[in-house]
């Protein structure tokens, strides 16, 4: 019986890692996965929004607001990096 336990015990820890790993790496790549939605011309925000709330009704406008967040970025960085484009050109 005591190997049993310590078989569990092994396995447990184990999972315990791998859930800090995947929580890591999902979060980064959920991001990118809504960045998809949200250009995707038949989804948008909104929608993007709706299932989170779904999927996760505590934390959903925690992280719509690091997606926004993370898109305006981006955005803001499109726009300079166009901006000096075009002034170069002139």
């Amino acid at each position: 019986m005591k190997s049993v336990q310590d078989g569990v015990e092994v396995i447990r820890n184990m999972v315990e890692k791998m859930m800090v790993k995947f929580d890591k790496y999902w979060d980064e790549y959920r991001i990118v996965l809504a960045f998809r939605a949200i250009l995707d011309p038949r989804m948008k925000l909104v929608t993007l929004g709706l299932c989170f709330e779904r999927v996760d009704p505590l934390c959903w406008e925690l992280k719509m607001g690091k997606i926004k967040g993370k898109l305006y970025m981006l955005f803001f960085q499109y726009c300079s990096k166009n901006s000096i484009l075009t002034l170069k050109r002139k």
